[in-house]
């Protein structure tokens, strides 16, 4: 079955998307075709910011998909109606981002603090040179 009846809210986990893009295990495919097919605007499946990062970081690692391409995707995702995203304005801001170079989880980190009228601290001297709300500790 899709889940347990009267569930509610159809947390999906990240495996779940990306059987559904790469489609590279038949029988986990064959399931998430049919999860997904079930989802409707008033049965969404749902992201959190979790599912959200990893799934960045699992097509860019470990399927080496260009930043473009899942930035694309991410961004399909986010438009279509039978999907609901823990806060979809930051992912839609972040997604914009990445194509200047800047990674999905820094920008996510960083607008959490900003957020709350704060910066990020990083190590990463490539994410403090960007000037997405992250600087450099020293």
């Amino acid at each position: 079955g899709r889940g347990r009846p009267g569930c509610g809210v159809i947390g999906l986990d990240t495996n779940m998307i990306v059987r559904m893009v790469v489609r590279d295990d038949e029988r986990q495919t064959a399931v998430a075709d049919r999860v997904f097919d079930s989802l409707t605007p008033r049965d969404k499946g749902y992201l959190t910011q979790m599912v959200q990062v990893e799934l960045w970081w699992v097509l860019r690692r470990r399927y080496r998909q260009p930043a473009a391409e899942v930035s694309k995707l991410m961004a399909e995702l986010l438009a279509s109606d039978n999907l609901e995203f823990e806060k979809p304005q930051d992912l839609a801001w972040a997604l914009e981002l990445t194509n200047q170079g800047a990674d999905l989880a820094d920008l996510l980190i960083a607008r959490q603090a900003s957020r709350r009228g704060g910066c990020t601290l990083t190590l990463d001297e490539k994410a403090a040179a960007l000037g997405f709300g992250m600087e450099l500790a020293d």
